[in-house]
């Protein structure tokens, strides 16, 4: 049981810890909003996102804090917790390693399990490893283009039980036509919108 007085101490701590988390999801969300903006250079979105990535750690371990002091002035109960839902695993095949890391941090922020290969020849042999439920694939890339790719995907196992997202800078009609008929089940154009991309990712599950 605390005393008096340290509940009163206690009182005041979680105050200023949910005061200090208010402005930190000010934070982030301002910081979201500069890292989906296209109009600023790739290498200052960059580093927005390290900056959101800091404050965002700060904001988890201090949202656990509160938490776990919630929990340890709570009685005990006899309750039956649920496992969690398992997240979609995604697999990204990418060589730009600035992007990958981008979608890295945005798209598991946004539900999803990500692993990322910048190089695809290794991807298609580790795949079955890996055995994600989404693939989002980029055209353009050294030693197998995402058209090669997805010819080869085809005669894989674990095609049928594969969605198929292909990313293009170029985004021409002639490439949206013929990535769908290599077995692709969707296009996005690059830069990615991030909201756009997860509203795409998250309808290749329904």
């Amino acid at each position: 049981m605390l005393l008096k007085k340290d509940k009163k101490i206690a009182r005041v701590k979680k105050s200023m810890k949910d005061m200090i988390l208010i402005k930190l999801q000010s934070l982030l969300d301002n910081l979201s909003d500069l890292r989906d903006d296209e109009g600023i250079p790739m290498s200052v979105r960059l580093s927005i996102v390290e900056s959101k990535r800091l404050a965002d750690s700060i904001y988890k371990d201090l949202q656990a804090d509160l938490n776990l002091e919630e929990l340890e002035q709570q009685p005990e109960q006899n309750t039956v917790t649920s496992l969690p839902e398992p997240k979609t695993k995604l697999l990204i095949v990418d060589d730009d390693e600035d992007n990958q890391k981008m979608l890295l941090f945005t798209l598991k922020k946004r539900g999803f399990e990500v692993i990322s290969e910048l190089d695809p020849v290794k991807a298609l042999k580790k795949l079955e490893e890996i055995n994600p439920k989404i693939l989002l694939l980029d055209i353009m890339m050294p030693g197998m283009t995402g058209f090669e790719f997805l010819r080869h995907l085809k005669r894989h196992p674990l095609y049928d039980k594969l969605k198929v997202l292909v990313g293009s800078a170029r985004n021409f009609e002639k490439d949206r036509i013929s990535v769908l008929e290599e077995g692709a089940h969707g296009f996005i154009a690059k830069p990615y919108n991030i909201n756009e991309l997860t509203l795409k990712l998250k309808s290749l599950l329904r």
